[in-house]
């Protein structure tokens, strides 16, 4: 008994002497990863202010809802655009919202469904993005309706809509 007793002390001694197994570091820093391909845009992305998400998704919203003079409230002085079409323009922001009113006067109505939209921002750069993926429907004062999948990214500067590049397929229906 003496022996059994003496040989769970010592190795109950020689358990609780071993050093400890190091746990992983844990970091908020990313691991160094080399990427297969050289990207033009180049920067170190992180999650971005929430704020800019809003101020993007309310931006849609007066826009769905013909409002575009609310929305022309949310544009920067100047807003460069890369549409779907392949269309590039940079307007200052009264011309801006006067194509606005065009393009959304061609509609009775309009709906929009949101896929995911996130913040992000180039923190090399300093560039504040918004980057979203919805389904938007137009119902076109000629009867017509036209329905699309999009994705935009909308680039950001103090708290404002500074461009935007759109990507858009149309969904058959």
């Amino acid at each position: 008994m003496k022996t059994t007793l003496a040989a769970l002390a010592l190795l109950g001694f020689v358990a609780c002497n071993q050093p400890a197994t190091e746990k992983a570091a844990t970091s908020t820093e990313d691991a160094a990863v080399t990427l297969p391909a050289k990207i033009m845009y180049e920067g170190k992305a992180a999650i971005g202010n929430m704020a800019n998400l809003a101020t993007v998704m309310h931006w849609n919203k007066f826009m769905i809802a013909g409002q575009v003079d609310s929305a022309g409230t949310l544009i920067a002085d100047t807003l460069t655009t890369t549409l779907g079409d392949g269309k590039s323009m940079t307007l200052v922001h009264d011309s801006a919202i006067a194509m606005l009113k065009q393009w959304r006067g061609t509609m009775d109505s309009a709906n929009q469904v949101y896929g995911a939209a996130f913040p992000v921002d180039n923190t090399t750069k300093g560039d504040e993005w918004v980057l979203q993926w919805t389904t938007e429907t137009y119902h076109l004062k000629t009867g017509k309706t036209e329905k699309y999948s999009l994705f935009e990214s909308y680039r950001m500067k103090d708290g404002k809509i500074r461009e935007i590049s759109q990507f858009a397929r149309p969904v058959v229906q």
